[in-house]
C-alpha cells in the first residue's frame, strides 16, 4: 500500500511528541552534546517526512476536507507544545550558541515540511482553455522537478540531478515555444492579457519559487559539477521562456507583439502573494508550530532586491531569519571562498551569493542579530550593521579582493 497524507500527518504529529518529550532531563552543559545530537536525528525525520509530502497528491478538494476534519482538534494543541517545547529548551541557562543553532535549524525543517504540506496536497483543477491547460502543464513538469529532486538523498548524485533538470527543461522548453506559437491567434492573446488573474497563476509562481529553494540548495554545495551548472541555467532558461512568452519580457517576441503590455509578476521571477480565496483555492489549514508564517512561495517581501534568486531565497526563510551582507572591494572569483566563511562564522548551512564587478551580495539563514555575524568577520572592516533592515556592509581588505 502506497504512502498517504494521513500516514505523513501522524509521523509528523509522532515527531512533535518525540521532540517535546526529549529534553526535559537537560540538566548541565554536559547534556547539550547529546541534546544537539537528538535535534539533529528529529530535523532529519522532518526532512525524509518533506520527501513524503512531495511524493504525494495533489489532492482533491473532498480529501482536503477529510483530511482537515480528521486532524483540525488536534491542530491547535500541537501548534503550542511545541512551541512551549522549544521556548524552554532556548531559556535554559546552559543554553549554548550551538544548542541554539540546531534548534534554528530544526525550526526551518519545519516549517519547509508544513510549507510543503500547503501546497503539494494543493487540489489543482481541469483546464478550461488554450491557456490554462499550457499553465496545467508546466505546472506538471515544475513538480515533476521539484519531486524528482527531493528523492535524491544526496546532491553528489550527479546523473540523477542532470536527468531530471534536463527532462524539465526540455518539456518546458516545448510548452514556451508552442505558447509563443499561439500568441499569433486574437483569442488566445485576450486570454494571455489576462493570464496573471488565472486559478493556475498562483501556483506557478509558488511552485516555480519551490524549484528556485532546490536550487539553492544545490549551490550551497563547495563545488558544483560544470555538468549540473550548465543543465540548471538550460533550465531556468527554459521557465523564464515560458513565463515571458506572448510579452514584452520576451526575447523571441514577434514585431506584432512588440506592444503588449508586460506580464505582471512572472512566476519565478520576483515576488508572489498568498493565493486563497479568490480562485477557489482556500489556504489549507495544515498541521504546524506557530512559527513565523512558513516562508517559501507565501510572502510578499517588504524589502525586495531586486534579484530573483536571492529574493526566492529570502521569501523561502523568510526575511526575518535572512541577514544580508554587502561586500565591496573585491571580485566574482572571491564569492566561494568568502561565502564559506560566512557561513562557518556562525554554522549555517544555506546561502546565496549574487557577484557583479567589485561587489558580492551574500543572503545567509541566520535567524539571529546581524551583530552576530559582523562580529566574527576578519576578512574585511565592517562599514555598517543595520539590524532593523538585517544588512551589513563589508569593505573587503586588500588580501580577498
Amino acid at each position: 500500500m502506497g504512502d498517504s497524507p494521513n500516514a505523513i500527518v501522524r509521523d509528523f504529529f509522532a515527531l512533535t511528541d518525540d521532540f517535546t518529550r526529549s529534553f526535559d532531563s537537560i540538566e548541565n552543559s554536559d547534556d547539550i552534546p547529546a541534546a544537539i545530537a537528538r535535534i539533529k536525528e528529529l530535523e532529519n525525520r522532518c526532512k525524509a517526512l518533506e520527501a513524503r509530502v512531495i511524493g504525494v497528491g495533489p489532492l482533491t478538494k473532498d480529501q482536503h476536507i477529510a483530511l482537515r476534519t480528521v486532524y483540525s482538534q488536534q491542530i491547535p494543541s500541537r501548534r503550542e507544545e511545541l512551541k512551549t517545547a522549544m521556548a524552554q529548551l532556548r531559556d535554559k541557562n546552559i543554553a549554548t550558541p550551538e544548542l541554539l543553532g540546531a534548534l534554528a535549524e530544526f525550526q526551518f525543517a519545519v516549517m519547509d515540511a508544513t510549507s510543503s504540506m500547503e501546497l503539494a496536497w494543493q487540489e489543482i483543477p481541469e483546464p478550461n482553455n488554450e491557456l490554462e491547460e499550457l499553465q496545467f502543464a508546466h505546472i506538471a513538469a515544475l513538480r515533476q522537478l521539484w519531486k524528482s529532486t527531493a528523492a535524491i538523498e544526496t546532491k553528489s548524485v550527479q546523473a540523477l540531478l542532470s536527468s531530471a533538470y534536463q527532462d524539465a527543461a526540455t518539456e518546458i522548453q516545448a510548452l514556451a515555444t508552442k505558447k509563443r506559437t499561439l500568441c499569433e491567434n486574437e483569442t488566445f492573446k485576450r486570454l494571455l492579457e489576462q493570464q496573471t488573474v488565472s486559478p493556475y497563476f498562483s501556483l506557478q509562481v509558488r511552485f516555480s519559487i519551490e524549484v528556485s529553494s532546490e536550487l539553492a540548495d544545490l549551490f550551497d554545495a563547495e563545488s558544483v559539477p560544470l555538468e549540473i551548472q550548465q543543465v540548471v541555467q538550460k533550465f531556468s532558461e527554459a521557465n523564464a521562456n515560458f513565463s515571458n512568452a506572448g510579452t514584452t519580457h520576451d526575447a523571441f517576441a514577434s514585431p506584432s507583439m512588440a506592444n503588449r503590455g508586460p506580464m505582471q509578476q512572472p512566476p519565478g521571477v520576483y515576488r508572489t502573494q498568498q493565493p486563497g480565496g479568490q480562485h477557489g483555492f482556500p489556504r489549507p489549514n495544515f498541521p504546524g508550530p506557530d512559527f513565523p508564517e512558513p516562508g517559501r512561495g507565501t510572502r510578499t517581501l517588504s524589502r525586495p532586491t531586486g534579484n530573483p534568486a536571492q529574493d526566492a531565497f529570502i521569501m523561502r526563510y523568510g526575511e526575518e531569519n535572512v541577514v544580508r551582507v554587502h561586500v565591496t572591494n573585491t571580485t566574482g572569483s572571491k564569492a566561494q571562498e568568502l561565502g564559506k566563511k560566512l557561513r562557518e562564522s556562525v554554522g549555517s548551512t544555506a546561502m546565496r551569493w549574487s557577484p557583479s564587478g567589485t561587489e558580492i551580495w551574500f543572503a545567509i539563514k541566520y535567524p539571529g542579530p546581524p551583530s552576530d555575524i559582523a562580529g566574527k568577520i576578519d576578512w574585511g572592516e565592517v562599514q555598517l550593521t543595520d539590524e532593523q533592515t538585517r544588512t551589513i556592509e563589508v569593505v573587503a581588505t586588500a588580501s580577498e579582493n
